[in-house]
């Protein structure tokens, strides 16, 4: 890609790192509040300010990730759908943990739920929201181009494993964003799995990270080389590789009904 891609943003609203949130600063006083969940309430807390701004309402109040939890937890199975409650015991075979969900929003169908819930709310708040999209096996420039046209862009990638229980997916899954700005050479995202705001990473190190498959696979082996692994196809455990959701917001057009 040429240039820099930066994220357009309303300098009268808050800069996009003042609404971070560390998935680690909180908890619900079962466990720590994982970053898919965190991410996606920060999420919601930016296109709060943004769309009270464009309708020319008063925004409703910052929701905090403990809060948060805290309702989707009382509301046990109900809650589900949006989140895996906190008390949910881990999956293992012979008795060794390989699973662990409980508290996890799942990116590919809880966490869509839960901003399409978002979504919801807004539209009937402010009469006006944005539309979701997630993707997988994108490109580098695909990124750039929706950041240029003012898009959040959320990023699931995986890590490298830190836990046992990890090696069966191949690696630690984290999600992060929106990215803020990149060009050929680094990435830089807010990130809830840091007590700092941001993290820029190499390119480098970040397509390794971002292409990185989540398949099931037999940890035995998890010192060959990946692509040796024996795994089993056609089922992520996190994402796809390359997978981006994007969240693309109304603009004064559409509202104003010239669409």
């Amino acid at each position: 890609m040429e240039g820099v891609s930066q994220l357009p943003w309303n300098p009268a609203l808050r800069p996009i790192e003042d609404f971070h949130q560390s998935q680690y600063s909180v908890t619900t006083g079962t466990k720590n509040v994982e970053c898919v969940t965190t991410t996606a309430v920060v999420t919601r807390n930016i296109m709060n300010e943004y769309l009270a701004n464009l309708s020319g309402k008063t925004p409703k109040t910052d929701l905090t990730v403990d809060s948060y939890v805290r309702w989707l937890d009382a509301m046990a199975d109900g809650g589900r759908q949006y989140r895996t409650p906190s008390t949910e015991p881990a999956t293992k075979i012979l008795g060794i943990p390989i699973y662990d969900s409980a508290g996890w929003m799942h990116p590919k169908n809880q966490m869509l739920a839960t901003l399409n819930q978002f979504k919801s709310e807004f539209q009937t708040d402010y009469g006006c929201s944005y539309t979701v999209d997630q993707r997988s096996r994108q490109s580098y420039d695909d990124i750039g181009a929706e950041v240029r046209e003012g898009n959040l862009v959320i990023i699931h990638l995986m890590k490298d494993p830190t836990t046992k229980a990890q090696l069966w997916i191949g690696g630690s899954p984290h999600t992060l964003g929106p990215v803020i700005k990149m060009d050929d050479k680094e990435i830089t995202l807010l990130d809830t799995g840091e007590t700092s705001k941001t993290v820029t990473m190499s390119k480098e190190q970040f397509m390794k990270q971002w292409g990185r498959s989540s398949n099931l696979r037999t940890p035995l082996l998890r010192w060959m080389p990946d692509w040796l692994q024996l795994k089993f196809p056609f089922y992520d455990a996190y994402t796809a590789p390359r997978t981006m959701t994007v969240i693309t917001p109304d603009t004064g057009w559409k509202v104003a009904g010239l669409s």
